[in-house]
């Protein structure tokens, strides 16, 4: 780990120390006292060999920090700070101090400087603790650098070294939890088929047994089933569904926004990122994301953990605005539908006027596919609570 840059100073203590220190010293010179010349050297020692001995300690010391991988807002995570002494002797008295910032955040977050402190690290061994953290928003944050120091034996000068050791944290949305309302308008019930009529791999799970009928695959059929009522018996499997989902996220809000209006935008932000969460754990699914933006960015794919990773990554550092092309959102959409498909769109203007420039401009043929929902519809609190 490169360091950044090496100093030592003296601390508050220190610097009472020197300053009795210097009036000894005055007091000597003044009054020609000798003794008392002797007894400020003397009193030098400490602040020298505290001089020396805190930057000795510092030599050999590597620090690192061990974070979580994933984390969403609201959520306290652990920090591991670890300190490896490579030195064959011991080390004392060591302060690590961490630094927390918000590189992107939908509000300015307060930066926090949290410190750990080591009494001791043997000779060729490490040291471990942990710090927790409370991560309040979605967004960006920014660990580091870290700053070692020490101020053995004596407390009076603190030598200090800073670490170039920094590491970005992505802090996904706060998950909150889709209503069976939700699961009973969206996830449809898995149908079973008529019997796999094509050679190869499964068609999906094992769901049940039938009569065999022309066209069967021989792979399917359930032999000892067969036998013991004397006729072919095939396996069905579970159909998997290819239905496909878009989700568009209006990130809209007033040129003046107020706290209430900030609010929507996160709860929406928040909803958008649960169904994405709960739909990339049911296989089946295709999944298109669409924030609104200069121009919408997009995110879509089989439902799986990239995906959900990805869509994440985006809505943890979406922004609103109060200029929104809806028109230029349902191009995007157009552009790659192939219904059917379910379309929602969550919006904070569902349920005010504003709502209408998504149904002036949506195109026609879509009409019977999507529906607008919001914060200030009844609808939106029935289909999902905030976390």
């Amino acid at each position: 780990m490169r360091p950044l840059y090496f100093r030592r100073m003296l601390c508050r203590e220190g610097t009472y120390y020197t300053l009795m220190v210097i009036g000894v010293f005055l007091w000597a010179v003044t009054f020609g006292a000798n003794l008392l010349v002797l007894v400020a050297g003397l009193l030098t020692g400490p602040l020298l060999l505290n001089l020396w001995l805190s930057k000795r300690t510092l030599k050999g010391i590597e620090v690192s920090r061990h974070l979580v991988g994933t984390v969403t807002a609201g959520q306290a995570i652990p920090v591991d700070i670890q300190v490896d002494n490579r030195n064959k002797r011991s080390r004392w008295v060591v302060a690590v101090q961490d630094r927390m910032r918000g590189e992107w955040t939908g509000q300015p977050v307060k930066e926090l400087r949290p410190r750990l402190f080591f009494a001791s690290v043997p000779g060729g061994q490490h040291r471990r603790l942990t710090y927790r953290i409370m991560m309040p928003q979605r967004g960006r944050y920014r660990f580091g650098p870290l700053r070692i120091s020490s101020r053995f034996p004596f407390g009076l000068i603190s030598a200090r070294r800073w670490l170039h050791d920094e590491t970005a944290l992505t802090v996904y949305p706060r998950l909150g939890h889709l209503s069976s309302a939700w699961q009973r308008r969206y996830f449809p019930v898995p149908q079973g088929t008529t019997g796999s009529r094509r050679a190869g791999r499964a068609p999906g799970d094992f769901y049940a047994v039938r009569q065999w009928q022309p066209g069967d695959s021989s792979r399917w059929v359930h032999w000892r089933r067969s036998v013991r009522q004397g006729q072919l018996i095939v396996r069905q499997f579970e159909q998997p569904s290819d239905k496909r989902f878009i989700l568009v996220v209006d990130l809209w809000q007033p040129e003046r926004p107020e706290w209430e209006d900030l609010q929507r935008v996160e709860l929406i932000v928040s909803f958008a990122a649960t169904v994405v969460s709960d739909l990339c754990h049911r296989p089946g699914f295709h999944l298109r994301l669409t924030l609104t933006g200069s121009p919408p960015q997009t995110i879509q794919g089989s439902t799986n953990a990239a995906v959900q990773s990805a869509a994440l990554d985006r809505l943890a550092v979406a922004s609103a605005t109060h200029q929104v092309d809806e028109g230029a959102v349902w191009e995007s959409v157009a552009e790659e539908f192939s219904g059917p498909s379910e379309i929602v769109v969550v919006s904070p203007r569902a349920g005010t006027l504003l709502a209408k420039n998504w149904s002036d401009t949506a195109p026609a043929h879509l009409a019977t596919y999507w529906q607008i929902i919001g914060p200030l519809e009844r609808r939106f609190s029935e289909y999902f609570k905030a976390g």
